[in-house]
């Protein structure tokens, strides 16, 4: 889907990306970076450090390497207690924490503030990852999760669910994907806790805005 997301930047008056981060090399998270990357204005490219054990081998990943690589970029390595400054948001890196033994839960999650407002991009981290996350005492909270592995029952428990006490939650899931995303469990967690959930399968690209008080909700569903 590199050249969709590349139309939505370029049509948003988007043509250099300061940061690129690659959350894990699954090819449905990081599939279109190579694109971005051979034809925009990338400065830098971050990803979590990947153990040898489970350094995928795969055409995709290969792709987004070499892409890397040809434009005379490097990787930076990202951990946890990492930060970085992009305009007036302030992105800290919260896992992660350990060196696990399977590529979702090595997943780099980040947290974006802005003003008041705060983000959490998960990537496909599991539970498992999400109760280092909690064990940490890192603060957690945020206005808006982008939940966990698509809405997977793998992902979003109520114990980081209710660290992170967020009054919006992103799903990204394709519509009548063979995995059926997102999980009944997840859903009755986030309605439980009163949360206000989008979905791309049922409302398209999801978008949202904010001027550091005031959250804005934007969908467009293709024709």
């Amino acid at each position: 889907q590199g050249s969709v997301v590349m139309d939505y930047l370029q049509s948003q008056g988007v043509d250099t990306i300061d940061v690129l981060v690659g959350t894990h090399p699954h090819s449905d998270h990081i599939g279109g970076a190579d694109d971005i990357i051979e034809n925009m204005q990338v400065k830098q490219v971050m990803m979590p450090d990947i153990p040898d054990s489970i350094m995928p081998t795969t055409k995709t990943f290969q792709d987004v390497l070499t892409a890397v690589e040809d434009q005379g970029l490097e990787i930076t390595i990202i951990e946890p207690g990492d930060s970085f400054d992009v305009g007036g948001a302030h992105f800290l890196v919260l896992g992660p924490l350990q060196e696990y033994d399977d590529l979702n839960n090595i997943s780099a999650v980040l947290k974006m503030t802005y003003v008041e407002r705060s983000f959490l991009f998960t990537g496909d981290a599991e539970k498992k990852a999400e109760d280092d996350m909690v064990a940490s005492g890192e603060d957690l909270s945020a206005d808006v999760l982008a939940a966990g592995h698509h809405g997977s029952s793998t992902s979003s428990s109520q114990e980081f669910l209710n660290r992170v006490n967020p009054s919006f939650a992103a799903i990204s899931c394709g519509e009548g994907n063979d995995y059926g995303h997102p999980h009944e469990e997840t859903l009755a967690r986030f309605a439980a806790m009163g949360v206000e959930v989008h979905r791309t399968d049922w409302e398209g690209s999801i978008a949202f805005l904010t001027d550091g008080e005031n959250i804005a909700v934007e969908t467009q569903k293709a024709a």
